[in-house]
Formats: C-alpha cells, structure tokens, sequence
C-alpha cells in the first residue's frame, strides 16, 4: 500500500463517514478509491521492475566479470606464446598498454617485461 497524502486520507474517511450518501459529479468515495487502487498497483509494477532491473545489472556485472576473465586467462596464454616472437610481443605489448578506459576495465595491471621474468626463472 502507497502512503496517502493526509487530504486524501481524511477525504476518503469523510465519503466513509458524513459524505457516506453524498455523490458529486465524478467525485465520491468509489472513484477516489479506484483511483487509490491504480496508485497501489503501479506501485508493485514499480516494485517488480525495480527487482528485475537489480537482477538484470546483477547478470550483466557477472557477464562482464566473465569476461574479463577469459581475457585474463587468454593474455596469459599469448604471453608465454610470444615470449619468443618479437613481433607478437609487440602486437602484445600494443594491446595490454592501452589506457584502461578504453579497456572498459580499472587501473591496468603491472605485467612485467619478458626478459625481468625470463631472468627471474634463470637465477
């Protein structure tokens, strides 16, 4: 039930009360009632897309969490692919220094460079 605004509350009490036999033209106790129950069932059609809108931005945060997680495990597969083709560690490089924004992603992760790792593996 939507809160009423007190006029109308008291409204609807008088055409209950005093104005119970009283019937002006398109205004009495039946239409001012209908016009309530309208109000009542917008509500819960608002209520309902509401949730559905919340489930929706839901399924899409976990769809865009999947994707960005394929392209985690994808980058890390062409790293070690490219570890000694130059000029896929180029075209690699290219890709993973974009701006984050254009990513659609946040703050760009630290990768560090092929010959940093190819030594740390080496001592």
């Amino acid at each position: 039930m939507v809160d009423l605004p007190p006029n109308t509350r008291n409204l609807l009490d008088m055409f209950h009360g005093p104005l119970r036999d009283v019937r002006f033209p398109d205004a009495d106790a039946d239409r001012l009632e209908a016009a309530i129950d309208a109000v009542n069932i917008a509500a819960v059609a608002l209520a309902q897309a509401e949730a559905a809108l919340a489930a929706a931005r839901e399924a899409l945060g976990e769809k865009q969490r999947l994707v960005t997680h394929e392209t985690d495990r994808a980058l890390a597969y062409v790293r070690v692919y490219a570890a000694d083709r130059p000029d896929l560690r180029a075209a690699l490089d290219a890709i993973t220094s974009e701006p984050a924004a254009r990513r659609g992603r946040g703050r760009p992760r630290k990768v560090r460079p092929v010959e940093e790792v190819t030594e740390a593996a080496a001592e």
